[in-house]
């Protein structure tokens, strides 16, 4: 069971780690045509990887991968060993900076240059080591493997640079995952967190100050000024409406008095606003927390340990009686019956 969602439109991403996660597939005898079929991807989509998709076919891919090799490490596994040359200009931005912390530095300036819905948050790195990373798209489009990936790439290309083994303080995913933690704890060197509330990776001062081998300051200029072009053409892009009541549903939960009058509240808009600008893209409010409930519930009944009681509560259910009833009006099954199924 699965809540899949490819979008023809949204933020897009470059093609080249899904290239060449289809090569890999594909020397490994995994029928990948199918897979592509699912994501919505085709050949000419694909091309060398030098194009660019919209991110939620990228991030699908990643899901349907993971599902037809049978290896629930695919992700981290792909991760430990691409060429971050591969990635293009943002790489070489990356490679060319002094030192480790100016390599993330540049990379949140210019990941657009990659990938529009990617964020690389450095709000409290100078302070305290943290460096998140969010995806704008809406929670019902799945991107765990590819969040896996993504964590994986950042921390083995830190090593690549430094020719060091730089281990974080601290890694948490805001996805959950039960099986196979021991492996992540073996490559992060700390134990993992899942289904925390976002994806950081903690680094001490040491290693942020760390010299890249690589480091090239003319180069260093003459890329930031092309990526500013390239920034400059593209011009700036904000997350959606419905990512942005998403994301204040996930604080608001729990809270006291009406959930939408606080969302909106949180939103700086009125009530009315809200529904007027959410049924000028084709959804309302009760359809966006119920897709939001949906997503949320599948993501903790296949990949959590947490009880259908404690998945009711997190969800704002007032029992499980509730919970059981919207979960079968939404998918034909109970919780119960996912749940067994995904430890079968």
């Amino acid at each position: 069971m699965g809540f899949l969602v490819m979008a023809e439109r949204g933020p897009r991403h470059s093609a080249i780690w899904t290239k060449q996660l289809v090569d890999q597939l594909r020397s490994q005898g995994v029928a990948v045509e199918p897979l592509l079929g699912r994501a919505g991807i085709t050949a000419a989509d694909l091309g060398d990887g030098d194009g660019f998709l919209p991110f939620a076919k990228v991030a699908a891919f990643f899901e349907l991968a993971t599902e037809a090799s049978g290896d629930d490490l695919l992700a981290l596994r792909f991760g430990q060993n691409r060429e971050v040359r591969d990635a293009g200009l943002i790489a070489y931005i990356g490679l060319s900076a002094p030192r480790l912390g100016d390599s993330w530095r540049n990379l949140s300036r210019y990941i657009r240059v990659f990938g529009e819905a990617t964020e690389l948050d450095l709000s409290e790195f100078e302070s305290d080591g943290r460096l998140r990373w969010l995806y704008h798209i809406p929670l019902n489009q799945e991107r765990k493997c590819y969040t896996e990936f993504a964590g994986t790439v950042l921390l083995h290309t830190a090593r690549l640079l430094t020719a060091t083994d730089v281990r974080p303080l601290s890694v948490s995913f805001a996805h959950p995952r039960r099986r196979n933690l021991d492996a992540f704890a073996d490559f992060f060197g700390v134990p993992v967190k899942f289904d925390a509330r976002e994806n950081v990776i903690r680094f001490a001062q040491q290693d942020i100050d760390r010299p890249l081998l690589t480091a090239d300051d003319r180069l260093a200029g003459i890329l930031r000024a092309h990526c500013e072009d390239v920034l400059a053409r593209r011009g700036s892009q904000r997350p959606g409406l419905v990512e942005q009541v998403e994301r204040s549903i996930i604080r608001q939960f729990g809270g006291a008095g009406s959930l939408v009058v606080r969302v909106a509240s949180d939103l700086g808009m009125s009530q009315r606003t809200l529904a007027r600008r959410l049924a000028e893209s084709g959804t309302s409010f009760t359809k966006v927390l119920e897709a939001l409930k949906q997503a949320l519930a599948e993501r903790y009944l296949l990949h959590s340990d947490m009880s259908l009681s404690e998945i009711a509560f997190l969800l704002g259910y007032s029992d499980l009686s509730a919970f059981t009833t919207a979960f079968k009006r939404w998918t034909g099954e109970t919780p119960g019956a996912v749940r067994k199924a995904s430890l079968a």
